[in-house]
């Protein structure tokens, strides 16, 4: 994630995003990795059945990760917003301000023109 000099707090807030849906995508990778593998060896042993609580823990690590992910990818949709006013200004540097209009006038230069008003400077 790139740092807007042009908006430097949505910039930070983004940052902060992505960061802490990083340590929860980790988080919730590890937690969800240890509940399936100390069930699947417990139910090796044992040969017990599957419990409520082993479900909800295995359900709570694919939440943590799921929503680390979805924090990530709002980060990320502040990015591409980011880019898409970069783009605009950009691409919109060499264009007339909106207040006038441009004509092509005598001998092929353009000209700057005034706005035009209604019933008046119609071409």
């Amino acid at each position: 994630m790139e740092f807007n000099q042009r908006f430097p707090v949505l910039s930070s807030i983004a940052m902060i995003l992505w960061i802490g849906g990083l340590l929860l995508v980790i988080g919730g990778g590890l937690k969800l990795g240890s509940d399936i593998a100390e069930s699947i060896k417990i139910h090796a042993q044992t040969g017990a059945k599957w419990t409520a609580s082993e479900g909800l823990a295995i359900l709570a690590g694919v939440g943590t990760l799921v929503w680390g992910l979805l924090t990530m990818a709002s980060a990320e949709v502040i990015g591409v917003l980011f880019a898409i006013e970069k783009n605009t200004r950009e691409a919109t540097s060499g264009c007339a301000p909106s207040h006038t209009r441009t004509d092509q006038g005598p001998g092929g230069g353009w000209r700057a023109v005034p706005p035009l008003e209604v019933g008046k400077n119609v071409p």
